[in-house]
């Protein structure tokens, strides 16, 4: 068997397959609600607690000044 203990399948009960189908399922409309969360209170905030410094920024999608895309040539470049 290829794989080795990381890929073994073992018999798991009803309950177990209830737990992992509601947190499967509960982590589809937790996503989307953190998606609709708006960034710049949350960085105001970060700011403040000193969670995040002033100097860090954020990569978004927008291009820079120069027509860039800072952050999908992040991606690009890793």
């Amino acid at each position: 068997m290829s794989g080795g203990a990381a890929f073994q399948v073992i018999h798991i009960h009803s309950r177990e397959w209830g737990i992992s189908l509601a947190l499967g399922f509960g982590s589809i409309p937790l996503g989307a609600f953190i998606r609709c969360i708006p960034t710049a209170p949350l960085e105001y905030v970060f700011t403040k607690l000193r969670i995040m410094s002033v100097d860090e920024i954020l990569p978004t999608t927008r291009p820079d000044a120069a027509g860039r895309n800072r952050a999908i040539n992040s991606v690009r470049d890793n």
